[in-house]
């Protein structure tokens, strides 16, 4: 008798990740199918998160496709944006993820670390004081300019701002 295997496929799935037991609920999905999980979390001043929330539901509402958009409560943004390094350190922690990703809203790789055979991750726990680091980062004039308005593509983390590495193979 044969046996056929399901298909294994790469999936990119975007959640803002603001309670660890979202977190838990979304990756766990995917680690009891033997997925390879990996984590991105995009580290921005509040404002500018703010901002790229309101640019995204402009932009979508002006297309004459659409015409109109998805609007995030502030308090849910809050909430979220509040609880993320701390979400993302647990993540780190706890052997959820096999890897985690802090970029810049340009796609940036600020930090990463890899989880080794044995379960131990390759580097220091680092992902929340990037996060942090960088929110609380000054601006560069050029910094400015470039994420106001934040780039459309980049908020959809399109393969231009996203590099490969972000993608793994399932098991």
């Amino acid at each position: 008798m044969v046996t056929w295997a399901a298909p294994s496929y790469d999936v990119v799935a975007s959640h803002p990740f603001g309670q660890q037991k979202h977190a838990d609920y979304w990756l766990e999905a995917f680690r009891d199918r033997g997925y390879e999980t990996t984590a991105v979390f995009v580290a921005t001043h509040e404002s500018n998160s703010m901002l790229g929330i309101a640019h995204r539901y402009q932009r979508d509402r002006d297309k004459p496709s659409r015409g109109y958009g998805r609007w995030v409560d502030p308090r849910l943004h809050d909430s979220a944006y509040t609880n993320n390094p701390h979400v993302a350190h647990y993540l780190e922690s706890t052997g959820k993820v096999d890897h985690i990703y802090v970029a810049n809203r340009n796609g940036e790789v600020l930090y990463e670390n890899h989880r080794n055979p044995d379960g131990s991750m390759q580097n220091d726990l680092g992902a929340r004081e990037a996060i942090i680091e960088e929110r609380n980062r000054t601006p560069t004039p050029r910094r400015s300019r470039a994420s106001t308005p934040p780039s459309p593509t980049c908020a959809a983390w399109t393969p231009r701002c996203a590099p490969n590495r972000f993608m793994t193979r399932s098991r």
